[in-house]
């Protein structure tokens, strides 16, 4: 601090005056004060994960591309780890309650503050689309 006791720490802010400058009281200067304050800075993306689209997706070139990604050796590997996730029977296969159990925490993690009993729906409808034509992988009663 230099002997006017005016060092400023933040450019726009003194020690005088922690909001950043003269004025209103309460009233950020600073603009990377500002940003730290925002109510806006962790806004993003802009839309709630689950209502994020982008219609460029379902391109057939898109489509073609994702499809590839079954043989990509970092999503195998990924996807692999994931399954890890889960705890499967002796003969490696994943109960309803193991499903919803690892389920809970991803949507969780995807969709913070969603209805408990709105995640449930969710999670029961994927639950029933991937058991469809997966019987060997999901089984519906824990042995």
């Amino acid at each position: 601090m230099d002997e006017g006791g005016d060092s400023r720490l933040l450019k726009g802010a003194s020690t005088d005056d922690p909001m950043g400058g003269e004025g209103d009281k309460g009233q950020i200067k600073n603009s990377e004060i500002q940003y730290l304050f925002s109510h806006e800075r962790d806004q993003f993306p802009n839309k709630a994960y689950h209502e994020d689209g982008n219609p460029d997706m379902y391109s057939k070139e898109s489509i073609e591309r994702r499809r590839s990604l079954m043989h990509n050796d970092v999503v195998v590997e990924a996807i692999n780890d994931f399954m890890k996730e889960f705890k499967m029977n002796s003969q490696g296969q994943v109960s309803r309650d193991e499903y919803f159990r690892v389920f809970i925490n991803v949507g969780s993690l995807l969709r913070p503050g969603i209805d408990a009993d709105d995640l449930q729906k969710i999670i029961k409808e994927e639950f029933e689309a991937d058991t469809q034509d997966n019987k060997q992988l999901f089984i519906t009663e824990d042995e």
